[in-house]
């Protein structure tokens, strides 16, 4: 969201949402019905698709025992949604269950019948995801390097070309006599604490690169997937994490997924949220089919998406125990 979209939200207990949001949102929803429009031309379902990547990964990283039952064709878009919203706690409680216990036990699962919020679904892995945390040294170096809203970057001739201090550097030879003078200690103390340097050729250039990469993703995503960086990066998270910049979360979904899944799903933390769990579980639903047919198609981009990730977690668990 830009600060224009910002500073128009209705409030803070709505989820932030703008025009990119909602256009992503928009064309994810179209893409899954018509996928399921042309798989229906070809004699098939998503729901059939799903059922055959579940059944292959029963047998695939130790999992076993992984089960979900999807609605038939012939069945009413009503009742495919009171369907497949038990069925989409089931497969998270599932995961769950193995997390804990290395074991699916179906018995066990029966006996607790309390749902299970999106934000209690453990990782297989530590160091899932790091967050940074409030430390002031932290939203300094994210707002300097990274944000439009700083006046760093405002040096000519390139005031048009970039919107942060961290593209700028890098991509232009800027000296420190280039600043102006109400910029240049904010820039010293950067050289000072090694952050930025200055080359043979007096051009201040950006010094702590991978620091500043994990800022800066930090800044943009709101959180960064371990695991998926190189060896590297990973020594420079721990070490920023032993700085007191970043901390470490244990979930199968971060925290801005989490956030995503509950807009959608309940109530819990957004006023605005659709609130699909709760309508159809308690009855208060409309009559609408196409409200029903929309709501199916929202449950099935999210039981994609929730089963993206419990194959991730899956594939990142086998691959760390493989090199140890």
């Amino acid at each position: 969201m830009d600060v224009f979209e910002k500073s128009f939200m209705e409030s803070k207990n709505c989820y932030s949402k703008g025009t990119t949001f909602t256009r992503k949102s928009n064309l994810s929803h179209l893409q899954i019905y018509m996928y399921s429009v042309y798989l229906k031309e070809k004699n098939k379902t998503i729901e059939l698709i799903l059922k055959d990547v579940i059944n292959g990964l029963n047998g695939s990283f130790g999992l076993n025992n992984l089960k979900i039952t999807f609605p038939s064709k012939s069945t009413s878009n009503l009742e495919k949604v009171r369907m497949i919203a038990p069925e989409f706690e089931k497969l998270l409680k599932q995961f769950q269950l193995y997390v804990e216990d290395d074991i699916i036990d179906h018995e066990l699962l029966r006996i607790s019948s309390a749902p299970k919020k999106i934000s209690d679904i453990k990782s297989l892995v530590e160091k899932k995801y790091g967050y940074g945390t409030s430390s002031q040294e932290l939203q300094w170096l994210q707002l300097s390097f990274f944000s439009d809203q700083s006046t760093l970057w405002y040096v000519d001739p390139y005031m048009d070309k970039y919107h942060n201090l961290f593209s700028l550097l890098v991509n232009e030879d800027v000296r420190l006599t280039d600043f102006k003078n109400f910029q240049k200690p904010a820039i010293e103390k950067f050289i000072e604490d090694g952050y930025l340097a200055e080359n043979q050729d007096d051009f201040v250039k950006i010094h702590k690169a991978l620091e500043l990469f994990v800022i800066g993703k930090l800044y943009k995503d709101e959180v960064i997937s371990y695991w998926h960086f190189p060896l590297e990066i990973q020594i420079v998270i721990d070490q920023m994490q032993e700085e007191g910049l970043i901390y470490f979360g244990k979930t199968l979904f971060s925290e801005p997924e989490q956030k995503y899944f509950n807009f959608y799903l309940n109530k819990s933390d957004f006023t605005d949220g659709l609130d699909l769990r709760n309508k159809y579980l308690h009855g208060t639903n409309s009559d609408s089919d196409e409200e029903h047919q929309n709501s199916y198609l929202i449950y099935l981009k999210l039981f994609v998406l929730a089963l993206l990730k419990i194959v991730n977690d899956l594939a990142i668990d086998a691959s760390i125990k493989n090199n140890y």
